[in-house]
This record gives C-alpha cells, structure tokens and sequence, in this order.
C-alpha cells in the first residue's frame, strides 16, 4: 500500500515556498506550510486548496 509523502515547506507564502508549494501540490503530497502570519491572503488561499498552516518565525524560536 502506498502512502503520500508529508512534505513541510518553510516560508509557503513568499515565492521561492508557493513555488515549490505549486509544484508538490500536484504531486499527491501532503503540504504543512511554515507562514508568520496564517491570517495572510495567502496562507488563506493555501488552505484551501488542503494545505496545513502553521504560524511561526524561524528568526525567533
């Protein structure tokens, strides 16, 4: 039985993560993305479309 990989993307609103973010969609992955502000267009736009946000700042642990 095969099962979809979890892929976690840091920065998943900026556009280096919504690239990749893009890319994996498509790939029967699923997608935990990393965003400062989960309240974002964005981060908004990314779940629905099935992806998990969480909030969080990697420059403050």
């Amino acid at each position: 039985m095969e099962t979809n990989k979890t892929i976690f993307i840091t920065g998943i609103t900026g556009n280096q993560g919504s690239a990749l973010a893009k890319y994996l969609i498509n790939q029967d992955c699923d997608l935990i993305g990393l965003t400062r502000n989960e309240n974002s267009d964005k981060a908004k736009q990314w779940k629905a479309k099935g992806v998990t946000i969480v909030e969080g700042n990697l420059d403050e642990p």
